[in-house]
């Protein structure tokens, strides 16, 4: 599957397509689609933009590594 392809996949059809594939180009577009949301909730947290940015790092680090034990019995963004 192209990143093309996968822009038009909706969150949970593109984790299931990662998950069988272990395509980091495929998690790119998962990572694109929601890394501003997750840097400003760590903003809010955080006491700078670079500590804000190293916690947006390893959220999605933790998100990659356990995306096989996603459900998908809620939206993934939540």
């Amino acid at each position: 599957m192209t990143q093309d392809a996968a822009h038009n996949l909706t969150d949970e059809a593109l984790v299931e397509a990662i998950v069988k594939t272990n395509d980091t180009l495929l998690f790119e577009v998962l990572y694109d689609r929601f890394a501003k949301m997750v840097y400003n909730k760590c903003y809010g947290f955080a006491n700078s933009e670079d500590e804000a940015e190293d916690l947006t790092q390893d959220v999605f680090l933790r998100v990659f590594v356990k995306l096989g034990s996603f459900k998908g019995r809620s939206k993934f963004s939540t």
